[in-house]
């Protein structure tokens, strides 16, 4: 592995250092990782070995124009509007081994993980006892499929606002000599797949990147009754998020668990209210050490300043973060979400009167609640807090 060191223009702020690590993930396939280093004035990229001299002076200066699309966004003002501490025992081990070894998960590839029975059954009682709560709010069901409409996801500014999570779905070309030669050809690598040149046809659907996007476009064109209604869905999501990918904390495919809100402002806010009333009365019986901030999206490039700032300042995004003892840090597990009407708008999802109407998202992340409550109280269940044991 090689290293290249880039020079900032200025040294970013401690603040800003976080997301545009996470970022300098995406500027090419040769960088492995990323850090903002001495004092925030040079960017570490750790490349693979094979990058030719050439090749770095181009992943340089991606890297400069990156960090100068982002360099501009003022301090988004975070803030905790809850704490909740429990003081949990801790696993008291490193918990992505230990699930390693007792084949709790088991990593197809980078950020795609099957999960062992033990892990399965905690996430299924997880999502049992979580519908127990949702259901006070009168949520009507809903199914909606892994794959998206591309046409749905350029409306909602997915293209603009997150291209780099993006995930394509694709096939071969209906054409007979590519079918032969792609049988007779094409590899499987831990790189991908090698296929002759000119096999796949273009992607007609991608990925979905949230379940509450699949609602929006169910609604479109449509008037909703006043106050507003109430869905509920689970579903896979994607993201793919290059080597910032680790573990259960922050997977490609991962389950979530939303329930959304679309009607007046005051209906929507009211919902979203109440969903953090009784997910407060959820995360206590689980015993989970938790606080709640102000977030904002992983908006990219150009967007990150804009949107970022006007998420923070409105508070339009609020963070579930719980303890990870083990690593001494906070995951998100889950968040609450005003869009204003944004949706509605760009949907053109209307209220009796004309308006547009206005939508709410809360959202929890299963994969990522389990990981918190495995790190909290640990791998034996019979230090588990009464709700994450099956009936």
């Amino acid at each position: 592995m090689s290293m290249l060191d880039v020079r900032c223009d200025a040294p970013l702020p401690g603040w800003l250092r976080r997301d545009v690590e996470s970022r300098l993930a995406f500027v090419a396939d040769e960088v492995e990782s990323a850090e903002v280093v001495d004092g925030g004035a040079m960017l570490r990229l750790r490349l693979r070995p094979s990058t030719s001299v050439d090749r770095q002076e181009a992943i340089a200066e991606h890297a400069r124009r990156l960090v100068s699309s982002m360099a501009t966004a003022m301090e988004p003002r975070s803030r905790v509007v809850e704490e909740h501490r429990s003081a949990p025992p801790g696993c008291g081990c490193d918990l992505d081994l230990a699930l390693a070894d007792a084949r709790d998960v088991h990593e197809e590839l980078r950020g795609i993980i099957a999960l062992g029975p033990k892990l399965a059954a905690l996430v299924e009682t997880l999502e049992s006892r979580l519908l127990e709560v949702i259901r006070t709010v009168g949520p009507a069901p809903y199914r909606f499929p892994a794959l998206i409409d591309p046409i749905l996801l350029e409306k909602l500014s997915a293209f603009q606002y997150f291209p780099h999570t993006l995930g394509f779905v694709g096939h071969l070309r209906r054409d007979l000599d590519v079918l032969e030669r792609f049988a007779s050809d094409a590899k499987a690598s831990p790189q991908g797949i090698d296929a002759p040149d000119a096999s796949f046809a273009r992607p007609s659907a991608l990925l979905t990147p949230a379940v509450c996007y699949h609602l929006y476009g169910y609604l479109a064109g449509q008037v909703v009754d006043a106050p507003g209604l109430v869905a509920t869905a689970e579903g896979k999501c994607f993201r793919h998020e290059s080597t910032n990918m680790t573990s259960l904390e922050r997977l490609w495919e991962f389950t979530m668990r939303e329930v959304v809100f679309v009607g007046s402002e005051r209906f929507v806010l009211d919902g979203r209210d109440t969903m953090r009333r009784v997910a407060r009365d959820f995360f206590a019986q689980l015993e989970l050490d938790h606080h709640i901030e102000t977030a904002h999206d992983h908006f990219f490039g150009a967007q990150y300043w804009r949107q970022s700032a006007l998420q923070t300042a409105f508070e339009l995004k609020l963070e579930v973060r719980a303890t990870l003892p083990h690593k001494g840090k906070s995951l998100a597990v889950a968040s609450y979400n005003y869009h204003q009407d944004f949706f509605g708008r760009r949907m053109d999802i209307r209220l009796p009167d004309g308006s547009a109407a206005h939508t709410s998202c809360v959202a929890f992340g299963l994969e990522r609640l389990a990981y918190a409550l495995l790190s909290q109280h640990g791998l034996n269940p019979a230090g588990w807090p009464a709700p994450l044991l099956p009936e």
